[in-house]
């Protein structure tokens, strides 16, 4: 992208000058909250390998959810509940989160 070099008080180009410029890339961050209300109840109503699925939300420029599942995904995985963050957009480039 061409830029212009800053013009001395008289209209003429400075003798010396020196610029820098950036490309970063790296990650962006952003939060969501989720709150489980009626935690228990989820629990008994809810299967083993069935969700629940949040409210879409719109985190470090794309649209997510969560999938939450309450007596786990797997059949050996009853004791626990997985939570799990799904990209909600199409895109064409793999997306890393």
């Amino acid at each position: 992208m061409p830029t212009s070099s800053p013009a001395t008080g008289d209209g003429a180009p400075p003798t010396s000058a020196s610029s820098s410029s950036s490309i970063i890339f790296g990650s962006m961050s952003g939060s969501h909250v989720l709150k489980i209300v009626c935690y228990s109840h989820s629990k008994q109503s809810v299967v083993n390998g069935r969700s629940i699925k949040s409210c879409r939300f719109y985190v470090a420029g794309r649209n997510w959810h969560v999938q939450y599942n309450p007596n786990g995904w797997k059949s050996e995985d009853t004791d626990c509940i997985s939570l799990y963050l799904v990209l909600d957009d199409n895109v064409a480039e793999a997306v890393k989160a």
